[in-house]
């Protein structure tokens, strides 16, 4: 079961694009999460394309060394710069 979501998952091109770039982030404890894996396989059930209606992509990371808001913004601008994807990414 986990290799054909994994394989559903990287029919989405916007999920590869964010997981090639995942160890240049260099998050803490993160996963890419909630709507963009979900509505990646339901679309693929439903024989539409992978991307169809997904609106958002959420990275979820906890880094319990530095939980500023300086160091959040850190994180997003690292986000920002790798994503150029055309969507928003979220964190």
């Amino acid at each position: 079961m986990q290799s054909r979501f994994r394989e559903h998952v990287a029919k989405n091109e916007a999920n590869r694009a964010i997981l090639a770039r995942w160890n240049r982030l260099a998050l803490r404890q993160s996963w890419l999460v909630a709507g963009c894996l979900f509505q990646t396989v339901w679309n693929i059930q439903a024989e539409r394309e992978p991307d169809a209606g997904i609106k958002d992509y959420d990275l979820f990371y906890f880094d319990p060394g530095d939980l500023s808001q300086d160091a959040e913004m850190a994180v997003g601008q690292r986000v920002d710069a790798l994503a150029h994807l055309g969507d928003e990414v979220t964190r």
